[in-house]
């Protein structure tokens, strides 16, 4: 509205000028008419600025988009470096079970363990006593010497006495005659208890 109160004012001012002049002031048609390359020529450069600014715009955020996707790449990167710089923290071992010898007296009296017989079914704890295998009274002084020689522990030489019982025979006994899947039938907290329980056979 405010435009077209201009426009007219401007005709208005301009036929008063012209009448002024002795001069026949153009109508509003002829006006217009005369001023059309003008405006023709004001809008095409609004859309011409229309259009650079989309340009512009677009290819703003072509270059956002790129920097994003780069600063993420870095951060990854940065991230992958952190990562393998890194020290490796070393899994734990699994702790050693804290030997029962008071167990390890209750798993060698009973009858059976496991498909197996038990211990005290053919190992008596009298001296000289012979069950089925040799008697096992004093069996921690006697593998002393044994455990020395081989350069090992005497809770090692009894634990390779039950599990690979072939391995040294004693004297006067025949092989096989003891089972030899102990390795398999008792768990290693059994086999630590037994151990515990044949170091206090002195």
């Amino acid at each position: 509205m405010k435009k077209e109160t201009t426009g007219a004012l401007i005709l208005l001012l301009i036929a008063v000028f012209l009448s002024g002049c002795g001069l026949t002031p153009p109508t509003r048609d002829e006006a217009l008419q005369e001023l059309a390359p003008q405006l023709a020529q004001g809008q095409a450069a609004a859309v011409e600025s229309t259009a650079v600014v989309k340009a512009a715009a677009i290819e703003a955020t072509a270059i956002i988009n790129a920097a994003a996707v780069e600063a993420t790449a870095i951060a990854n990167a940065g991230q992958t470096e952190i990562d393998a710089a890194a020290p490796e923290v070393p899994t734990p071992a699994p702790e050693a079970p804290v030997p029962d010898a008071a167990a390890g007296e209750a798993l060698f009296r009973q009858q059976t363990i496991g498909a197996n017989p038990g211990c005290n079914t053919c190992h008596s704890l009298e001296p000289d006593k012979v069950i089925v295998g040799p008697s096992l009274a004093g069996i921690a002084p006697n593998a002393a010497g044994d455990a020395e020689s081989a350069g090992i522990s005497v809770e090692e030489m009894l634990t390779e006495m039950i599990v690979d019982p072939n391995a040294e025979v004693v004297q006067g006994f025949q092989p096989d005659i003891m089972p030899q899947d102990w390795g398999a039938e008792l768990s290693a907290t059994q086999l630590s208890d037994i151990i515990a329980y044949l170091m206090t056979l002195q």
